[in-house]
């Protein structure tokens, strides 16, 4: 009969292989909406401070574009924050299956199974810069996940996703691949 303490221990075992794990993903803003606003203003008041000194020595197609110049700027930066803002990366591990949807613009662009029998999770490390990649490997299939998170916080997620993994066994393979330094030529590569 096995003891209280190994029984406990097999039905924690159980019970976390049950439970969900997921993990939501989010590429990373540095500018706060007020800080963007701030920004947008900045450049409308460096476009007046250019416009001004032309239009005074009656250089009006300078002043034209110039505020084209701005507010095509203005409207890029915006473009690309709305673009990241509705951008994020779902993983679940459920029932031995993992489940990657990528989503922008507010709907699914992809959305991929893969089960966790037979898989295994590469990490790419670079010894200058951390990990690299991380891939989920499945016979010749291969998907990388976690694509915007910076090395540092992929290295910790890839030990947490393992740790998820760890009640259906998939091995963590770490490739170290040559740092960035060696494989530049120059008057001070070794």
């Amino acid at each position: 009969m096995p003891s209280p303490d190994a029984l406990a221990s097999s039905q924690a075992d159980i019970a976390r292989a049950s439970a969900p794990a997921s993990f939501i993903i989010t590429p990373h803003q540095s500018l706060s909406d007020n800080a963007a606003l701030v920004l947008y203003a900045a450049l409308l008041m460096l476009g007046i401070a250019i416009q001004l000194p032309a239009l005074t020595h009656g250089w009006w197609p300078v002043s034209m574009f110039v505020s084209l110049d701005v507010a095509g700027a203005i409207l890029v930066l915006h473009v690309f924050r709305l673009c990241q803002r509705h951008r994020r990366e779902e993983i679940e591990v459920a029932d031995g299956i993992i489940s990657i949807r990528r989503f922008a613009f507010r709907s699914a662009m992809t959305e991929q199974h893969l089960p966790c029998y037979g898989l295994s999770v590469l990490r790419c490390d670079d010894p200058d810069f951390g990990c690299r990649r991380l891939i989920l490997k499945l016979r010749k299939q291969s998907v990388e996940i976690a694509r915007d998170l910076s090395p540092f916080e992929r290295e910790a997620f890839s030990t947490a996703f393992v740790d998820a993994l760890r009640p259906y066994s998939v091995p963590l393979r770490i490739e170290t691949g040559p740092g960035w330094a060696l494989l530049t030529k120059g008057p001070y590569a070794p």
